[in-house]
């Protein structure tokens, strides 16, 4: 069974061109083939079929991606669900070339400790992944909170949380970003010593 990685892709572009792209995406759900096969049904030029089927099925960065869509406006469609193991990167990448369309796609995989977001434009991708600590951070610091008050409890001291947790983060946090997180690391503690004697 893969691990579940989930994904947020806003597709920008002409009107006309999201509404070909959403009847074909609306596809997805009666295909028999593999996604490979499906994401092939967008492009002009096929990709060259490999011998090995387990790399032929991630030719588009995934073996297959659950979503749903929101058409927000005439310009903008969004793309969201699962998708096995990773984001369908190379799928969004191509869709941006062939279509000329703009994408951002976010994705978070906490099991195998990553999240981020991607850019692509004209076939051209900006790819920034973290650790999913580290991205959850940056995005929702309200879960990061909640998940340090389940965190805490495995660390004596915040040194020790330090060192394990926020000194792996790819970007360093400030000094004053680390003392929010300190002074929420003691507060839960403190909690978590009054539960105790309670």
């Amino acid at each position: 069974m893969p691990n579940y990685c989930y994904n947020w892709v806003s597709i920008r572009g002409e009107k006309d061109i999201l509404n070909e792209l959403q009847t074909k995406f609306n596809t997805y759900k009666t295909n028999e083939g593999t996604f490979s096969d499906w994401c092939d049904t967008f492009f002009t030029d096929r990709r060259d079929k490999k011998k090995n089927f387990f790399d032929e099925i991630y030719d588009y960065g995934t073996k297959w991606w659950d979503f749903e869509i929101d058409r927000s406006s005439d310009t903008t469609m969004l793309v969201s669900g699962s998708s096995a193991w990773s984001p369908p990167t190379e799928f969004l990448r191509k869709l941006s070339e062939q279509y000329a369309v703009e994408i951002r796609g976010e994705y978070e995989e906490p099991g195998a400790d990553f999240g981020g977001y991607a850019m692509f434009t004209g076939g051209v991708e900006d790819d920034n992944c973290f650790s999913y600590r580290e991205w959850v951070y940056m995005n929702n610091e309200e879960l990061f909170f909640a998940d340090l008050e389940m965190e805490a409890q495995w660390y004596e001291t915040f040194e020790d949380f330090k060192d394990a947790v926020l000194d792996t983060f790819e970007n360093e946090l400030t000094e004053q970003q680390i003392d929010e997180v300190r002074d929420e690391f003691n507060r839960y503690k403190d909690e978590l010593k009054k539960r105790k004697n309670d």
